[in-house]
């Protein structure tokens, strides 16, 4: 915050519907209560569609050459990481109720 000014940090939550999202995401929305920051939804999204995590992973592999297996530690792990509707972030995160509209307002 005192590099880039605390009105230019925002504390990320994200969800690859992953177990542990909700219990990272309680975490990191209790630190920026705690900072005064505010909190933004995102996917980390690494392809547009969940049809298309395979063919992520493996143009991941070959950009990165590596095999699938040397290459998994650094790949998401499982097929959430895509794009999703205002609709299907609003329902992700309904228990954060400020991180969707922040993301629409950085991202608009």
């Amino acid at each position: 915050m005192d590099r880039f000014g605390r009105q230019n940090v925002l504390v990320e939550l994200s969800t690859q519907l992953l177990p542990t999202d909700d219990e990272d995401n309680d975490v990191l929305a209790e630190l920026a209560d705690e900072l005064g920051l505010p909190v933004v939804a995102t996917t980390g999204a690494h392809y547009a569609a969940p049809v298309s995590s395979r063919v992520a992973a493996a143009m991941a592999a070959v950009r990165g050459r590596r095999s699938l297996d040397e290459a998994d530690p650094f790949l998401p792990p499982g097929p959430g990481a895509h794009l999703r509707s205002g609709a299907e972030m609003a329902a992700l995160f309904s228990r954060y109720p400020t991180a969707v509209p922040t993301a629409a307002r950085i991202g608009g």
